[in-house]
């Protein structure tokens, strides 16, 4: 796994600054930083990590503290698989559905209001799920430059992508250098996707399961 001061040190190499002058250590690992919290904002399933989430009675639910969304519910912990479910079909086929509890079967996610999400039947106390959820990592400091970076390798290029579009925003009153920026930043987005069509493969995969489908 490539080490952050690999990353930073590719974007200096690039930038043609080897004696760190115009854009220093320091400043290039905020350009990291800033480029890790994009990507993973963007694209959700960059920052994704597999963990035991602690249900509270009834059906409302919400993410652990500094989890942004939830990508994924796998099984309730010791027991039964658990299956997405649109929630409009609960509402239609059984209207009393928040009042009902026992073994959770089903889970309803609604993008627009990330940090919450459904359960069916209503969890009882006790009861947790195995999901998989994105976080954005704590900011790297100077002191974690040996560190690994927190994402698969093949984010490189495009964190490296973001930094060197913030780079050359430094100096954006400059034509030249505003044109970098703002190609380094459509490099940035053509490599992850645009957000939108991430999501609506997202929907579409959680439509198929829900179908009966593999869609993946």
């Amino acid at each position: 796994m490539p080490k952050i001061t690999e990353v930073i040190g590719l974007c200096n190499t690039l930038l043609v600054d080897p004696l760190w002058l115009r854009w220093p250590q320091p400043e290039l690992l905020d350009y990291y930083n800033n480029a890790v919290r994009a990507t993973i904002i963007v694209l959700p399933y960059a920052g994704a990590t597999v963990e035991v989430i602690d249900c509270v009675p009834g059906t409302r639910q919400s993410l652990p503290s500094g989890a942004i969304r939830l990508l994924d519910v796998t099984r309730v912990v010791g027991g039964r698989a658990v299956r997405p479910v649109p929630r409009e079909v609960l509402d239609s086929q059984y209207p009393d559905w928040h009042s009902m509890t026992g073994t959770v079967e089903r889970y309803c996610y609604d993008e627009s209001i990330p940090k919450t999400y459904h359960v069916f039947p209503g969890a009882l106390s006790g009861v947790q799920l195995e999901a998989e959820v994105a976080r954005i990592p704590a900011p790297a400091g100077m002191s974690d430059l040996e560190s690994d970076i927190p994402l698969d390798e093949l984010y490189v290029n495009p964190i490296v992508e973001f930094m060197l579009y913030r780079a050359y925003s430094k100096d954006a009153e400059s034509a030249a250098n505003s044109y970098l920026a703002a190609t380094h930043y459509q490099n940035w987005s053509d490599l992850l996707g645009v957000k939108t069509q991430a999501e609506q493969t997202q929907g579409k995969k959680k439509q198929a399961q829900y179908n009966g489908g593999t869609q993946s």
